[in-house]
């Protein structure tokens, strides 16, 4: 797991005297605000360099280093409740573990507990996304917004308003993390992908 966020391409960010910063010239025609840099890099280089966003094509996005045993989503490290070094949220809150969102799913399936009630998910170019119920078909609901991804393949943005995913703390194997995967129609509580891409993430309270 990464130690920053990395927002959507149209976001523009500020230095500390409120200043835009300028668009990066190796984005195409300006269009990102982060600098998209390929290969893999050590955690201790993505730590000096913020705003650069490290895409390997496949696979994990972070090389052998001696940070490696404590960092999040990694397969050498995890535990059920301890929130990590490089955890990305703030004091008194941490990244969910898999499992955390299987009520968003019917029992044994990948249907969601809200897919019968069209009105839950919101589609259009200002607000899409999931009004899943937290328990039942009933009740009190969590909005999770369809915010896309960033590429494992050039560290773009992708499907935007299309699809949602949300990294948990729990790593598969190899490579892989777990996470939360949905779509309009369609909801993983417990999905796999490699590390190398750059998925949100929803912290919880410790």
């Amino acid at each position: 797991g990464r130690k920053e966020p990395f927002p959507a391409a149209s976001v523009s960010l500020y230095d500390v005297q409120g200043t835009i910063l300028p668009r990066n010239d190796y984005a195409p025609n300006g269009t990102d605000c982060i600098a998209r840099v390929p290969g893999m890099t050590a955690i201790k280089t993505a730590v000096q360099y913020p705003s650069n966003f490290y895409y390997p094509g496949s696979g994990d996005w972070v090389q052998s280093n001696p940070y490696l045993g404590t960092s999040w989503n990694n397969p050498t490290w995890q535990t059920s409740t301890t929130k990590s070094l490089f955890d990305p949220c703030p004091p008194g809150w941490r990244l969910p573990v898999n499992g955390t969102w299987n009520t968003f799913a019917l029992p044994g399936t990948t249907t969601s507990n809200a897919a019968n009630y069209p009105d839950d998910y919101k589609g259009g170019n200002v607000q899409a996304g999931w009004e899943f119920y937290m328990s039942g078909s009933s009740g009190e609901t969590a909005f999770y917004p369809a915010s896309g991804y960033r590429l494992v393949s050039t560290g773009a943005m992708s499907n935007e308003r299309g699809s949602g995913y949300n990294w948990s703390s729990t790593p598969g194997s190899g490579t892989i993390g777990r996470c939360l995967n949905f779509h309009a129609t369609f909801v993983n509580p417990q999905h796999t992908t490699v590390r190398g891409y750059g998925l949100p993430v929803r912290c919880i309270q410790e």
